[in-house]
Parts: C-alpha cells; sequence; structure tokens
C-alpha cells in the first residue's frame, strides 16, 4: 500500500509540472483552444489524486484512532 501511495505521489507531482508547462505556453496564447482542454484534462487527473491522497490519509488516521481506543479499552494482562 506504500508504494501505490508513493506512485500516486509521484504521478501526482509529474501532472503538475506538467500543467505549469503547458500554462507557461497557454499564457502565451490564450486562444489556443488544445492547450486549454489538455490543462482541463491534467487540473482532473490532479483532482483525482488528491481526492485518492485525502482518503487514503483519512482512512488510515480512523484506523490509527480506533486501534488507540480498543487498546485504552481493554485491560492488559
Amino acid at each position: 500500500m506504500a508504494e501505490n501511495s508513493i506512485d500516486r505521489e509521484k504521478v501526482c507531482k509529474d501532472l503538475k509540472i506538467q500543467r505549469a508547462k503547458l500554462f507557461k505556453q497557454f499564457s502565451k496564447h490564450p486562444k489556443d483552444i488544445r492547450l486549454a482542454l489538455t490543462i482541463k484534462i491534467i487540473d482532473n487527473q490532479i483532482a483525482d489524486c488528491a481526492e485518492w491522497v485525502r482518503t487514503n490519509y483519512t482512512s488510515k488516521e480512523i484506523a490509527k484512532k480506533n486501534i488507540a481506543a480498543v487498546k485504552q479499552k481493554s485491560p492488559e494482562y
């Protein structure tokens, strides 16, 4: 699972770099619809990555809290 998380973060970082380059080109040629559409697609992919990372970390945090709560309630032998 950790490898998958690292892969997702790398993909997200690469997408952000690619988007920045395209946006720089788009700033020079604002009428280029192809660039605008490509940037939009990349934005959607970045949002998907961010959502995956958010839900993945949220579920890990919930699991940690649940484990901590069970440890506090269970008697030690």
